[in-house]
Protein backbone atom coordinates (compact mmCIF):
# COMPACT_ATOMS: atom_id res chain seq x y z
CA UNK A 1 0.00 0.00 0.00
CA UNK A 2 2.98 2.34 1.27
CA UNK A 3 4.37 1.86 -1.88
CA UNK A 4 1.31 2.45 -4.82
CA UNK A 5 1.07 5.89 -2.46
CA UNK A 6 4.48 6.96 -2.79
CA UNK A 7 3.91 5.85 -6.75
CA UNK A 8 1.34 8.41 -7.10
CA UNK A 9 2.80 11.26 -4.94
CA UNK A 10 5.45 10.95 -7.05
CA UNK A 11 3.63 10.56 -10.73
CA UNK A 12 1.54 13.60 -9.60
CA UNK A 13 4.95 15.50 -8.67
CA UNK A 14 6.17 15.25 -11.72
CA UNK A 15 3.37 16.20 -13.90
CA UNK A 16 3.27 19.37 -12.32
CA UNK A 17 6.33 20.68 -13.63
CA UNK A 18 6.53 21.90 -17.46
CA UNK A 19 9.69 19.95 -18.82
CA UNK A 20 9.36 20.55 -22.26
CA UNK A 21 8.44 24.13 -24.35
CA UNK A 22 7.71 25.32 -28.04
CA UNK A 23 9.34 26.58 -29.98
CA UNK A 24 7.06 29.26 -30.55
CA UNK A 25 7.32 28.35 -34.24
CA UNK A 26 3.52 27.70 -36.00
CA UNK A 27 3.90 24.90 -38.68
CA UNK A 28 0.10 24.25 -40.29
CA UNK A 29 -0.39 20.99 -40.81
CA UNK A 30 -2.25 19.01 -44.01
CA UNK A 31 -2.97 15.29 -42.98
CA UNK A 32 -4.93 13.03 -46.05
CA UNK A 33 -6.85 10.60 -45.39
CA UNK A 34 -7.65 8.53 -48.40
CA UNK A 35 -9.89 5.75 -46.79
CA UNK A 36 -9.27 3.36 -49.95
CA UNK A 37 -10.51 0.22 -48.52
CA UNK A 38 -7.65 -3.15 -48.89
CA UNK A 39 -10.12 -4.31 -51.97
CA UNK A 40 -9.33 -1.20 -54.24
CA UNK A 41 -5.97 -0.33 -52.42
CA UNK A 42 -4.00 -3.12 -53.79
CA UNK A 43 -5.79 -3.68 -56.95
CA UNK A 44 -2.82 -2.44 -59.56
CA UNK A 45 -5.65 -1.18 -62.05
CA UNK A 46 -6.52 1.66 -58.90
CA UNK A 47 -2.80 2.97 -58.62
CA UNK A 48 -3.51 6.01 -61.00
CA UNK A 49 -6.24 6.93 -59.36
CA UNK A 50 -4.26 6.53 -56.13
CA UNK A 51 -2.06 8.81 -57.23
CA UNK A 52 -4.07 11.45 -58.31
CA UNK A 53 -5.90 11.27 -55.29
CA UNK A 54 -2.96 12.30 -53.33
CA UNK A 55 -1.24 14.84 -55.61
CA UNK A 56 -4.60 17.07 -56.11
CA UNK A 57 -5.57 17.10 -52.49
CA UNK A 58 -1.98 17.86 -51.16
CA UNK A 59 -1.93 20.69 -54.02
CA UNK A 60 -5.47 22.44 -53.07
CA UNK A 61 -4.49 21.85 -49.35
CA UNK A 62 -1.33 23.62 -48.86
CA UNK A 63 0.53 23.29 -45.86
CA UNK A 64 3.70 23.69 -43.86
CA UNK A 65 3.84 19.91 -43.34
CA UNK A 66 1.81 17.47 -45.21
CA UNK A 67 1.35 14.05 -44.34
CA UNK A 68 0.34 10.54 -46.50
CA UNK A 69 -0.59 7.70 -44.85
CA UNK A 70 1.38 4.07 -44.40
CA UNK A 71 1.69 2.98 -47.67
CA UNK A 72 -0.08 5.80 -49.33
CA UNK A 73 1.36 4.38 -53.02
CA UNK A 74 0.85 0.95 -52.58
CA UNK A 75 3.81 -0.39 -55.06
CA UNK A 76 7.36 -0.17 -54.88
CA UNK A 77 9.45 3.47 -54.98
CA UNK A 78 11.30 2.49 -58.50
CA UNK A 79 8.40 2.45 -60.10
CA UNK A 80 6.44 5.74 -58.92
CA UNK A 81 10.28 7.84 -59.66
CA UNK A 82 8.40 10.47 -62.03
CA UNK A 83 5.39 11.10 -59.65
CA UNK A 84 7.85 10.99 -56.77
CA UNK A 85 10.15 14.31 -58.57
CA UNK A 86 6.21 15.91 -59.78
CA UNK A 87 5.61 15.43 -55.70
CA UNK A 88 8.55 17.18 -54.54
CA UNK A 89 8.75 20.29 -57.02
CA UNK A 90 5.09 20.71 -55.75
CA UNK A 91 6.47 20.83 -52.18
CA UNK A 92 9.29 23.02 -53.36
CA UNK A 93 6.39 25.14 -55.38
CA UNK A 94 4.01 25.50 -51.73
CA UNK A 95 6.90 25.36 -49.69
CA UNK A 96 5.72 22.16 -47.99
CA UNK A 97 7.40 19.05 -46.69
CA UNK A 98 5.27 15.85 -47.69
CA UNK A 99 5.64 12.29 -46.27
CA UNK A 100 4.71 10.00 -48.63
CA UNK A 101 4.54 6.73 -47.16
CA UNK A 102 5.36 3.77 -49.65
CA UNK A 103 7.72 0.80 -50.42
CA UNK A 104 11.08 0.53 -51.10
CA UNK A 105 12.92 -1.66 -53.31
CA UNK A 106 17.07 -2.22 -52.82
CA UNK A 107 19.66 -4.06 -55.49
CA UNK A 108 19.66 -7.22 -53.33
CA UNK A 109 15.62 -7.22 -53.95
CA UNK A 110 14.53 -6.64 -50.18
CA UNK A 111 11.64 -4.45 -49.88
CA UNK A 112 10.95 -2.12 -46.94
CA UNK A 113 8.09 -0.59 -45.49
CA UNK A 114 8.72 3.38 -45.71
CA UNK A 115 8.06 6.55 -46.23
CA UNK A 116 10.28 9.14 -48.06
CA UNK A 117 10.08 13.42 -47.58
CA UNK A 118 10.01 15.85 -50.66
CA UNK A 119 9.66 19.13 -50.94
CA UNK A 120 11.19 21.39 -48.30
CA UNK A 121 13.06 18.35 -46.61
CA UNK A 122 15.02 15.38 -46.93
CA UNK A 123 15.37 11.68 -44.87
CA UNK A 124 13.69 8.55 -45.27
CA UNK A 125 12.59 5.73 -43.07
CA UNK A 126 12.08 2.02 -43.07
CA UNK A 127 10.12 0.36 -40.66
CA UNK A 128 12.01 -1.78 -37.99
CA UNK A 129 9.22 -3.59 -36.03
CA UNK A 130 7.72 -5.90 -38.67
CA UNK A 131 3.80 -7.16 -37.89
CA UNK A 132 4.73 -10.91 -37.82
CA UNK A 133 2.53 -13.27 -40.44
CA UNK A 134 1.39 -9.62 -41.75
CA UNK A 135 4.62 -8.18 -42.96
CA UNK A 136 6.90 -11.23 -42.32
CA UNK A 137 7.01 -14.78 -41.72
CA UNK A 138 8.45 -16.51 -38.76
CA UNK A 139 9.75 -19.77 -39.86
CA UNK A 140 9.24 -18.63 -43.35
CA UNK A 141 10.48 -22.00 -45.02
CA UNK A 142 7.46 -24.14 -43.33
CA UNK A 143 4.85 -21.24 -43.47
CA UNK A 144 5.31 -19.75 -46.77
CA UNK A 145 3.12 -22.16 -48.34
CA UNK A 146 0.42 -21.65 -45.68
CA UNK A 147 0.40 -17.45 -46.35
CA UNK A 148 0.38 -17.77 -49.84
CA UNK A 149 -3.15 -19.51 -49.59
CA UNK A 150 -4.40 -15.72 -48.10
CA UNK A 151 -2.46 -14.15 -50.48
CA UNK A 152 -1.86 -11.01 -48.17
CA UNK A 153 0.52 -8.52 -50.56
CA UNK A 154 3.66 -7.95 -49.45
CA UNK A 155 4.07 -9.38 -46.64
CA UNK A 156 8.20 -10.55 -46.69
CA UNK A 157 9.11 -7.22 -45.86
CA UNK A 158 12.78 -6.73 -44.36
CA UNK A 159 12.82 -4.25 -41.32
CA UNK A 160 15.39 -1.49 -41.04
CA UNK A 161 17.84 -0.90 -38.59
CA UNK A 162 16.45 0.07 -34.88
CA UNK A 163 17.34 3.80 -34.50
CA UNK A 164 17.59 5.75 -37.83
CA UNK A 165 18.20 9.33 -38.79
CA UNK A 166 15.58 11.68 -38.58
CA UNK A 167 13.73 13.40 -41.02
CA UNK A 168 13.72 17.13 -41.57
CA UNK A 169 10.50 18.73 -42.29
CA UNK A 170 10.39 22.18 -43.21
CA UNK A 171 13.02 23.14 -40.19
CA UNK A 172 11.56 20.21 -37.97
CA UNK A 173 13.26 17.29 -37.09
CA UNK A 174 10.54 14.50 -37.48
CA UNK A 175 11.12 11.03 -35.61
CA UNK A 176 8.60 8.82 -37.44
CA UNK A 177 7.15 5.55 -36.56
CA UNK A 178 5.11 3.43 -38.67
CA UNK A 179 1.69 1.43 -37.75
CA UNK A 180 2.06 -0.11 -34.12
CA UNK A 181 5.67 0.71 -33.61
CA UNK A 182 4.08 3.28 -31.55
CA UNK A 183 3.36 1.34 -28.91
CA UNK A 184 7.21 0.72 -27.89
CA UNK A 185 7.75 3.06 -25.57
CA UNK A 186 11.32 2.28 -25.48
CA UNK A 187 11.81 1.77 -29.02
CA UNK A 188 10.53 5.31 -29.40
CA UNK A 189 12.60 6.74 -26.77
CA UNK A 190 15.40 5.21 -28.64
CA UNK A 191 14.38 6.84 -31.99
CA UNK A 192 13.27 9.76 -30.56
CA UNK A 193 16.75 11.46 -30.27
CA UNK A 194 14.86 15.05 -28.88
CA UNK A 195 13.22 15.12 -31.98
CA UNK A 196 11.08 18.13 -32.41
CA UNK A 197 8.11 16.41 -33.26
CA UNK A 198 6.82 12.80 -33.97
CA UNK A 199 4.75 11.68 -36.28
CA UNK A 200 2.89 8.20 -36.67
CA UNK A 201 1.49 6.88 -40.25
CA UNK A 202 -0.74 3.73 -40.39
CA UNK A 203 -3.32 1.99 -42.25
CA UNK A 204 -5.55 0.54 -39.94
CA UNK A 205 -8.25 -0.45 -42.54
CA UNK A 206 -6.73 -3.91 -41.84
CA UNK A 207 -8.62 -3.92 -37.89
CA UNK A 208 -11.94 -3.24 -39.37
CA UNK A 209 -14.28 -2.04 -37.09
CA UNK A 210 -12.47 -2.92 -34.09
CA UNK A 211 -11.69 -1.57 -31.10
CA UNK A 212 -7.98 -1.66 -32.39
CA UNK A 213 -8.16 1.96 -34.19
CA UNK A 214 -9.29 4.18 -31.42
CA UNK A 215 -6.60 2.10 -29.21
CA UNK A 216 -3.83 2.70 -31.44
CA UNK A 217 -4.87 6.76 -31.18
CA UNK A 218 -4.82 6.13 -27.43
CA UNK A 219 -1.14 4.49 -27.05
CA UNK A 220 0.02 7.51 -29.71
CA UNK A 221 -1.73 9.79 -26.71
CA UNK A 222 0.82 8.20 -24.43
CA UNK A 223 3.44 8.45 -26.11
CA UNK A 224 2.73 12.19 -26.38
CA UNK A 225 2.48 12.66 -22.34
CA UNK A 226 5.73 10.52 -22.21
CA UNK A 227 7.88 12.75 -24.73
CA UNK A 228 5.84 15.94 -24.28
CA UNK A 229 5.61 16.30 -27.87
CA UNK A 230 3.32 17.23 -30.35
CA UNK A 231 2.09 13.89 -32.44
CA UNK A 232 0.57 13.50 -35.81
CA UNK A 233 -1.39 10.66 -36.75
CA UNK A 234 -1.95 10.20 -40.39
CA UNK A 235 -3.75 6.70 -41.06
CA UNK A 236 -5.65 5.67 -44.25
CA UNK A 237 -8.88 5.27 -42.53
CA UNK A 238 -8.68 7.09 -39.00
CA UNK A 239 -8.37 7.70 -36.56
CA UNK A 240 -6.13 10.48 -37.97
CA UNK A 241 -5.90 13.17 -35.38
CA UNK A 242 -3.38 16.08 -33.99
CA UNK A 243 -2.16 15.29 -30.46
CA UNK A 244 -0.87 18.21 -28.41
CA UNK A 245 2.41 17.41 -25.78
CA UNK A 246 -0.19 17.08 -23.07
CA UNK A 247 -1.51 13.92 -24.75
CA UNK A 248 -4.86 15.65 -25.50
CA UNK A 249 -6.82 15.17 -29.07
CA UNK A 250 -7.26 18.78 -30.38
CA UNK A 251 -8.03 17.80 -34.03
CA UNK A 252 -9.68 14.32 -35.57
CA UNK A 253 -11.01 13.27 -38.55
CA UNK A 254 -14.54 10.63 -39.02
CA UNK A 255 -13.19 7.31 -39.47
CA UNK A 256 -13.94 5.74 -42.83
CA UNK A 257 -14.39 9.30 -44.74
CA UNK A 258 -11.93 10.33 -47.24
CA UNK A 259 -10.79 13.70 -46.10
CA UNK A 260 -8.53 16.77 -45.23
CA UNK A 261 -7.24 16.79 -41.32
CA UNK A 262 -5.85 20.47 -40.88
CA UNK A 263 -4.52 21.73 -37.65
CA UNK A 264 -1.41 23.51 -36.28
CA UNK A 265 1.46 22.17 -34.27
CA UNK A 266 5.09 23.71 -32.58
CA UNK A 267 7.90 22.29 -32.24
CA UNK A 268 8.93 21.13 -28.96
CA UNK A 269 12.21 21.56 -27.30
CA UNK A 270 13.32 20.16 -23.94
CA UNK A 271 13.39 16.37 -22.62
CA UNK A 272 11.01 14.82 -20.13
CA UNK A 273 12.57 12.55 -17.05
CA UNK A 274 11.41 9.47 -19.63
CA UNK A 275 13.49 10.74 -22.51
CA UNK A 276 16.23 11.22 -20.13
CA UNK A 277 16.41 8.12 -17.88
CA UNK A 278 13.96 5.41 -19.53
CA UNK A 279 12.62 2.68 -16.92
CA UNK A 280 15.96 3.21 -14.70
CA UNK A 281 13.99 5.46 -12.14
CA UNK A 282 11.18 2.15 -11.96
CA UNK A 283 13.62 -0.21 -11.88
CA UNK A 284 14.80 1.45 -8.93
CA UNK A 285 12.22 2.33 -6.89
CA UNK A 286 10.73 -1.74 -7.87
CA UNK A 287 13.91 -2.33 -6.14
CA UNK A 288 13.83 -0.53 -2.76
CA UNK A 289 10.61 -1.50 -2.42
CA UNK A 290 11.54 -5.20 -2.54
CA UNK A 291 14.87 -4.23 -0.10
CA UNK A 292 11.90 -2.95 1.72
CA UNK A 293 9.42 -5.63 2.03
CA UNK A 294 12.55 -8.20 2.69
CA UNK A 295 13.73 -6.22 5.71
CA UNK A 296 10.31 -6.29 7.01
CA UNK A 297 9.83 -9.95 6.79
CA UNK A 298 13.04 -10.25 8.64
CA UNK A 299 12.12 -7.89 11.28
CA UNK A 300 8.90 -10.34 11.35
CA UNK A 301 10.84 -13.32 11.45
CA UNK A 302 12.32 -12.03 14.59
CA UNK A 303 9.84 -10.62 16.97
CA UNK A 304 8.08 -14.38 15.39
Amino acid sequence: MISIIVTLVIAWSLQQIKWTKSDGIEKSVSILQGNFIQDQKWDPSMLQTIINYYYTTTRDNPANLVFWPENSIPTFKTFIEPFLRQVDDLGDTQHSAILVGTVALNAKEQYFNSAFVYGLGSGHYYKHHLVPFGEYYPFAYFLEPFMAYFNIPMSSFTKGSEVQPLLKMNGLSVALFICYEIAYPSEVRDQLQNADLIAVISDDAWFGDSLAPWQHEEISQMRAIETGRYVIQATNNGVTSIINPEGQTIASLPRNEQAVLKGKVYGIEGQTPWMVYGLLPVTLLSLLFLLMAFIAYLHQRKRS
